[in-house]
């Protein structure tokens, strides 16, 4: 690259002619160290390994985010079918006078087992978070979802309702009755 050369004492702002014996002073361009026209500035690798390691530290932060917003979103879509779960056995009940006959007898309705739910009612296995099971007798019933795979790393734990509307977090086991949290803010904040 060439240098330009400018008269010293000369701006670029000024509209005036040079001086006619001015000693002329070359200019390093952008990129040049010194005015040296073979010395190309570049990175360094000390700069180059700073500027990774921000990046780094943005991506680590990022995937943490986005892995506790997915696993807030498949909680929240098992605690809306669990909702609906729980609607069906009132709606039946108020029918029957008895929750046990919702998945059998007249009403033979179908059971949820598992979440989260397609747009036809059934669940694949590979996408499964939730195995949901719902425990009925004739006047109660508990509907309880225990995260399996990855949603297993959910600090809510399994979840748990009742027909009293009771909503439990830390659930660990299938009856419900082993919850960390019943009723308390931390529930609540799970089945948000």
């Amino acid at each position: 690259m060439k240098n330009i050369i400018i008269p010293a004492g000369k701006s670029f702002t000024s509209a005036g002619a040079s001086r006619a014996n001015a000693p002329l002073v070359p200019l390093p361009l952008w990129g040049q160290r010194g005015g040296s026209p073979n010395a190309t500035r570049g990175f360094t690798l000390i700069e180059l390994m700073i500027v990774v390691s921000i990046l780094a530290v943005l991506a680590a932060l990022a995937l943490t985010s986005f892995q506790k917003q997915a696993l807030r979103a498949n909680r929240v879509e098992c605690v809306g079918a669990m909702m609906a779960e729980s609607g069906k056995l009132e709606r039946a009940y108020s029918f029957t006078r008895d929750y046990g006959k919702v998945y059998s007898g007249t009403l033979n309705d179908s059971k949820l087992t598992s979440c989260p739910l397609d747009t036809n009612g059934s669940t694949s296995a590979n996408k499964q978070t939730y195995t949901v099971t719902v425990n009925s007798t004739k006047t109660t019933y508990t509907i309880v979802a225990i995260p399996i795979g990855r949603q297993a790393q959910d600090s809510c734990g399994g979840l748990a309702l009742t027909h009293l509307g009771e909503k439990k977090s830390g659930v660990s086991d299938s009856t419900g009755a082993s919850a960390a949290h019943n009723n308390d803010a931390i529930a609540a904040a799970c089945w948000r």
